[in-house]
Order: C-alpha cells, then structure tokens, then sequence
C-alpha cells in the first residue's frame, strides 16, 4: 500500500507543481519582458490571461505590450518610408548627374548647324575676298561697263 501512494503521489505530484496564479504568469511575463525577450513575455502574460482574464497585473501589463508593439510598428513604418524617400531622392540625384554627363542631341544638333553656317560664311567671304581682288586687278575700263 505504501509503494501505490507513493506512485501515485510521484504522477500527480508534477500536476500540482505546475498550477500557477496569476501573479506567478505576471512576474514570469515581466521578467521576460524586463530581459528584452518580448515574444516568451507576451506569451506567458497571454497565457495567464486565458486563465485569469480580470486579473488587473496581467491585463495592465498586456496594455503595456500592446502599445510598445504599436510603437516598434510606428517605427518601422516611419523608417520604411524614410528609406523608401532617401531612394527616390537617390533615384532623382543619379537621373540628374546622367543628364549632366550626357549631352543632349538636339544641342550637338544644333551646334554643329551653327559651325557648320560659320564655316559656310568662312567660304563665302573668301570668295568674295578672291572676286574682289580680281575686280581691282582689272583695268578701270572694264571695271566700268
């Protein structure tokens, strides 16, 4: 008889041992939270809420959970966006030096019509300088007629 209580105290013995109060999961959860584990802190505050649900500890420090995730989400959001914004101005920066470095057709276009007009203007005063100089070497007499 004595060795059937002890194997039954021996199976039921862990089963006892392993009720908790609400305070055990609120102490177990802050402590979790106070090590920066977030995840094990959350589950053990959830958990001891499914047993204890108006246990004021475990719903305060909930609340608190709550709006510390909000927050790291404000934050994520808001550095997401300022990442997304640096991009664009890097996008818009990259566009702008490759149009610095690469000139642009229409002006090479256009700036070889204008040498080329010089050049032509170049010619056509050197013709003239040529018949010209050949009307002054002409006798006065044809100059006239």
């Amino acid at each position: 008889m004595y060795k059937l209580a002890l194997i039954i105290s021996l199976f039921v013995a862990p089963l006892c041992l392993a009720a908790q109060t609400a305070e055990d999961y609120f102490h177990g959860g802050a402590q979790y939270y106070i090590w920066g584990d977030k995840a094990k802190a959350t589950n053990q505050i959830y958990t001891g809420l499914q047993k204890f649900p108006t246990d004021p500890l475990l719903n305060g420090l909930a609340e608190l959970l709550k709006k510390e995730e909000q927050k790291q989400q404000q934050q994520q959001n808001k550095q997401d966006q300022d990442k997304k914004d640096q991009d664009k101005k890097d996008q818009e920066n990259k566009d702008q030096e490759n149009n610095r470095t690469r000139p642009n057709r229409t002006r090479i276009h256009s700036s070889r019509r204008i040498s080329s007009r010089k050049s032509s203007n170049k010619k056509s005063r050197r013709r003239r300088t040529k018949t010209e100089k050949n009307k002054s070497s002409l006798p006065n007499k044809k100059r006239k007629s």
